[in-house]
């Protein structure tokens, strides 16, 4: 069984849309994938499930962290989305685990979760908060690939650079995709030029590949109907190379 986390300490660094991607794009090989949402905004929930009503308790990651077993149709969820069948399941995420994600045990996810999947699935993606503390340390230690989404903006560089200092610091790889990238004129003195280049330089060994800007990515996770039959499979193509690279 392959684990992908899907990490970065920036918000905002499109690490929902990027992990939904990986997921179909995983599922559309016939491989059978689970989506564990580890961010109390439930993000990715958010994407995959519809909005429960006022009267539904929808049970998730909280409820098996806390002691209950997995179980499919309970806190184990088969998705809605069209073209995968039943090959992309979610366990969800909601507000209650605001409580308990930043004191979570480093191996509580392995321990929760792997007898479970392994037995049910090929691949487990887990989606994690902006933060490398708490359930994020699980997530990287249960872990097999690890997988840094990343835009070019002063405000990420930071961020970025302490998420592939907390992953090396636990033994692991960390493999960075960039979102929206454009290769830098080497003597642009424009803001995007100059980010370019030291993004190139402090992050180039890490770099497995790119996606495009969050509108298209959470256009092809939300399945958007407005996005192209020819974008939507060189979505899927790139996302199934960026995980082949990824050690």
């Amino acid at each position: 069984m392959e684990v992908i986390a899907v990490v970065n300490q920036k918000g905002g660094s499109g690490k929902s849309s990027t992990s939904t991607i990986i997921a179909k794009s995983i599922a559309d090989t016939g491989k059978k994938v689970l989506i564990v949402d580890t961010d109390p905004q439930g993000g990715i929930t958010s994407l995959l499930l519809p909005k429960p009503s006022a009267e539904e308790k929808r049970k998730g990651i909280y409820d098996i962290l806390v002691g209950e077993d997995p179980e499919f149709n309970v806190n184990v969820v088969l998705t809605n989305h069209s073209n995968i069948g039943d090959r992309l399941y979610i366990i969800p995420a909601d507000h209650r685990f605001d409580l308990i994600y930043s004191s979570i045990s480093p191996f509580a996810l392995k321990q929760c979760l792997e007898d479970f999947a392994s037995k049910n699935f090929d691949v487990v993606i887990i989606d994690t908060p902006p933060t490398v503390q708490g359930i994020t340390r699980s997530a990287i230690l249960f872990a097999n690939k690890i997988i840094i989404p990343c835009e070019i903006s002063q405000q990420a560089h930071g961020p970025t650079e302490y998420t592939i200092n907390e992953v090396l610091n636990l033994d692991k790889t960390p493999n960075i995709v960039y979102i929206g990238w454009q290769e830098p004129d080497p003597k642009g003195e424009g803001l995007d030029d100059r980010n370019g280049r030291l993004f190139k330089k402090t992050f180039d060994k890490f770099v497995i590949g790119n996606l495009p800007k969050n509108k298209t990515n959470i256009s092809f996770a939300s399945e958007d109907k407005k996005i192209t039959d020819n974008l939507r499979n060189v979505l899927l193509s790139n996302a199934v190379s960026i995980v082949g690279k990824a050690s």
